[in-house]
C-alpha cells in the first residue's frame, strides 16, 4: 500500500533548501492593513505510491461563529517525479528500503497577504495527483476555486490566530 504524506506549518522565515527553519508560529501580527509576510513550508513525503506528478492548492479559511468561513486562495505548487525514482540536488537517486520514494520540504515565500481581519484560521493543502490536476491559474473564478476545495483531496491541515 503507498503513502503521501504531507505538512505544512508556518514559520517567520528559512533559507532556499529550507535545510534551516526559523520561528515557526501558531499566531502571526497583521499589520494595520489586515495584512502579514511570512513563509509556509510544506514537506512531502511518500512512497510505494506511482505517480508522475503532484498538485498542491493552498487556501486559507477564516473560521467566524456559524462555522461556515471565508476563505483566500494562496496558490499551487507542482511535484514532478521522473520514473521510479526520485532525483536530489546531487544529481544521485534517494536511497530507500521502499519503492518511488520522494521527500521533498518546500518554501513558499508569501509577501503582505491580505487577511480578513483578527481571528482563527486555518492552512487546507488539497493534494491532486496526475490527470487529476485541475488547470486552474491564479486568475481561476470563485466557481473553480471552490471546486479545488473538494474535501475527497484535503491532505493537511493547520490552524493558526491572526492578531
Amino acid at each position: 500500500m503507498g503513502r503521501i504524506n504531507v505538512n505544512v506549518l508556518l514559520c517567520e522565515k528559512c533559507n532556499d533548501d529550507s535545510s534551516n527553519i526559523c520561528n515557526i508560529f501558531n499566531a502571526i501580527k497583521l499589520n494595520k492593513e489586515n495584512r502579514a509576510s511570512f513563509t509556509m513550508v510544506t514537506q512531502v513525503n511518500s512512497f510505494n505510491e506511482e505517480y508522475d506528478r503532484l498538485g498542491l492548492f493552498y487556501f486559507m479559511e477564516k473560521f467566524d461563529d456559524t462555522g461556515d468561513g471565508a476563505y483566500i486562495y494562496l496558490g499551487r505548487i507542482f511535484i514532478k517525479r521522473d520514473g521510479e525514482e526520485e532525483i536530489i540536488s546531487t544529481g544521485e537517486s534517494r536511497l530507500s528500503t521502499q519503492n518511488f520514494p520522494v521527500q521533498e520540504v518546500i518554501p513558499n515565500y508569501l509577501k503582505n497577504v491580505a487577511f480578513l481581519g483578527v481571528g482563527q484560521y486555518e492552512i487546507q493543502v488539497f493534494l491532486y495527483k496526475d490527470g487529476d490536476i485541475p488547470k486552474i491559474d491564479s486568475k481561476a473564478t470563485k466557481e473553480q476555486r471552490r471546486l479545488l476545495r473538494n474535501k475527497d483531496n484535503l491532505i493537511a491541515i493547520y490552524d493558526f490566530e491572526a492578531i
